[in-house]
This record gives C-alpha cells, sequence and structure tokens, in this order.
C-alpha cells in the first residue's frame, strides 16, 4: 500500500470548519497528497468522523480547483484502484495564494507548479 499519512498525521490538522470564516486564499494548507496528474491539498481534519476538507487539483488546473471534504477510506480506495496516491511528507504549510511555485517529484519525474 501506499505511504498514505495515518491517523497520528491527520490529527496535527486544524479541526473542520476551524476556518470557515477565513477567505480561501488564506486558508492555510497543512498536508499535501499526490498522483502523477492529480493534488489534494487538506487544512482540516476531524477525527471523529475521519473527514478531511480541501481541495483538488487536476493537471495542475489551478484555476479549476474544487473544494470539499474527503474521507482517508475514499483516498485509499482511489489509491489501492484507480491511481497511486503519495504523501508529500517534504511539503511546507503554506496559505492557497502562497501554493505556488511548488515542486513535486513523482516516480523520478519533477513537477514544478508555477
Amino acid at each position: 500500500m501506499n505511504d498514505l499519512p495515518e491517523e497520528i498525521d491527520l490529527i496535527t490538522l486544524p479541526d473542520l470548519f476551524t476556518n470557515e470564516h477565513t477567505p480561501m486564499q488564506y486558508r492555510m494548507i497543512k498536508m499535501h497528497l499526490f498522483s502523477d496528474h492529480t493534488d489534494w491539498f487538506f487544512c482540516e481534519y476531524n477525527p471523529a468522523v475521519k473527514n478531511l476538507f480541501g481541495m483538488v487539483v487536476i493537471k495542475n488546473d489551478f484555476e479549476h480547483a474544487e473544494w470539499g471534504y474527503f474521507t482517508m477510506k475514499e483516498l485509499e480506495d482511489i489509491s489501492y484502484k484507480i491511481m497511486e496516491i503519495k504523501w508529500n511528507k517534504r511539503f511546507t504549510p503554506r496559505t492557497v495564494k502562497n501554493l505556488k511555485p511548488l515542486v513535486v517529484k513523482f516516480d523520478k519525474k519533477v513537477r514544478i507548479y508555477s
């Protein structure tokens, strides 16, 4: 299986709805998961219901990124059945507006978000 974060890593994220009054561009992204063409950026987590809140970016299209709720089970299912998802353990927390530039290595390829 992949190196997806475990519960101990997830509880470092703020609880769900902590940032609901913060404009999206100023929300602090704390965790980054990625596959070959898709990125998930998370800013909140609730261990009681095991839900994450964040945005998904497909093919580096930040303009059409979608915010929503995800569960680790959903991400594990995607990673197991559809595409391998990796956890960017070197990701430095930053606000949404400061996500780019970001450099990610995946299967010995380097992607640069600019």
